[in-house]
């Protein structure tokens, strides 16, 4: 994964970041095909109402051996 700023200090209600925290629960239990839409709806879940006050990139690259 690769990902700017943006996403890993999204700041959710109670001024709380997301974090790396959040990103290792996002991708946590989801299948290899749902990784990214799970990261995606565990940031919309965080942010709730509020708009991400930074751009929010990802990149997520699956390389099989």
């Amino acid at each position: 994964l690769l990902c700017s700023d943006g996403l890993i200090e999204a700041e959710g209600h109670a001024n709380a970041a997301f974090g790396f925290e959040g990103v290792q629960r996002a991708v946590a239990d989801a299948g290899c095909d749902n990784r990214l839409d799970a990261l995606r709806l565990a940031l919309h879940r965080h942010l709730g109402e509020l708009a991400g006050h930074d751009d929010i990139s990802m990149l997520l690259l699956d390389l099989p051996a």
